[in-house]
């Protein structure tokens, strides 16, 4: 159903953009259309929120946008308007707020943002040091849970990561060691480190907390991260490798771990 309506709504922005057009189809006016993704309803299913993308030959960048669009009549409407991109729209479970990622202002990696369903400013929740994807709400609508990166030892000490981070970025040593057996993948390498951990942050408080301080191994070689959570909100389940480094495996499992970062995935 849902990849239905966002062909319905592919299909309303194409139109839109070809009766307003008057020339021929060429490589600008192509360029000139918008790319829409990043689809999801509301919890009564009455609209969608999507990412409407624009691309400027002159700069050579893109920008993206949330658009709110009426699903029974296609009508859309944009949401959020700004110089930098905004990803990964997610409606509160009772529709009154959505969560996104975007850098804003003096970000310099994409953070979570949450905005009024009906309007108004987004109200930055996090500032972490490798950014935010994954975005999910807990159904009490109280916290949402992300995904970060970070190095082991740092917990949530997220001062002493950026400097390391600075430090790593700054440095003209650019040669790799490792013993692992999983290194690199395509044209990625694995050998700094990091690791994905799962955070929640109270939407009020703005508390955040690690649910994953346990991990000692990647969740997948290619740097995603698979995870859900019960409809309690009281665990969470994940795809992860069976064992860490030095990765002599490389399958992976599915394990169910607290959603109060008390416990270790089992």
């Amino acid at each position: 159903m849902a990849a239905r309506r966002m062909f319905a709504i592919t299909i309303f922005f194409l139109s839109t953009f070809s009766a307003a057009a008057q020339d021929p189809m060429t490589a600008e006016t192509l360029w000139k259309m918008q790319r829409i993704g990043s689809l999801d309803l509301s919890p009564d299913g009455s609209t969608a929120a999507i990412v409407a993308t624009s691309y400027d030959l002159e700069t050579n960048k893109g920008n993206g946008d949330i658009w709110l669009v009426d699903v029974a009549t296609g009508k859309a409407r944009q949401f959020t308007a700004g110089k930098t991109t905004e990803s990964g729209p997610k409606w509160s479970p009772d529709g009154s707020f959505i969560a996104f990622t975007a850098k804003r202002d003096n970000d310099e990696r994409p953070q979570l943002y949450v905005i009024p369903a009906d309007g108004g400013e987004a109200r930055r929740l996090t500032d972490m040091p490798m950014g935010v994807s994954g975005v999910q709400w807990f159904p009490d609508g109280k916290r949402i849970a992300f995904v970060s990166s970070t190095l082991p030892g740092y917990g949530m000490n997220f001062d002493s990561l950026k400097a390391e981070i600075k430090r790593r970025k700054e440095s003209k040593v650019t040669a790799r060691i490792t013993e692992d057996r999983l290194y690199r993948y395509w044209d990625h390498y694995l050998t700094d480190g990091y690791l994905k951990h799962i955070y929640a942050v109270n939407v009020t408080s703005e508390n955040l907390q690690d649910l994953t301080p346990a991990m000692d191994r990647m969740f997948s070689y290619s740097g995603g991260v698979d995870y859900d959570i019960s409809p309690s909100g009281e665990e969470l389940a994940v795809t992860a490798l069976v064992k860490g480094s030095p990765y002599d495996e490389l399958y992976t499992d599915i394990y169910t771990m607290p959603a109060d970062g008390s416990g270790t995935m089992t």
